[in-house]
């Protein structure tokens, strides 16, 4: 498994509220409400880094949605070769390590990708933060 160095930033855009800290912390874990994301959009990305960028978000043994995508690499990097094809399958983040007291609505989640400082990407998603519901006793 190659450790690519790409970083990215996540900005939650809700009404008039701007947020922008790291969405999933490990010190956090709360029980009070459920993100059901809706669908994923990529705006644009750097043809020169990557090619046949696929990406799908629907369901998985029709349980839950998750995420699947693959890329052509065309990064040539001097000490490791990069080139290549990248997958991504079934991933969905664990929305329980989510800071507790979001308010609920439907959000906007706009990303950014880049590579060694430089933008090679970017693409929005979209979700609702929804009551969990009562357990019956």
């Amino acid at each position: 498994m190659t450790t690519l160095p790409w970083t990215v930033m996540i900005v939650i855009l809700y009404k008039s509220f701007l947020w922008t800290k790291v969405i999933a912390l490990p010190f956090y874990h709360q029980k009070d409400y459920d993100v059901k994301p809706e669908r994923l959009e990529m705006l644009w990305y750097d043809h020169s880094v990557a090619r046949d960028v696929k990406y799908h978000f629907g369901w998985h043994n029709r349980s839950y949605r998750a995420f699947n995508g693959s890329f052509y690499s065309l990064i040539e990097h001097p000490t490791t070769d990069l080139v290549g094809y990248y997958y991504i399958r079934d991933f969905m983040p664990d929305f329980s390590l989510l800071p507790p007291y979001i308010p609920r609505g439907q959000y906007k989640v706009a990303g950014k990708l880049f590579y060694n400082k430089k933008l090679v990407g970017e693409g929005n998603a979209y979700g609702e933060v929804l009551d969990k519901p009562l357990k019956w006793e």
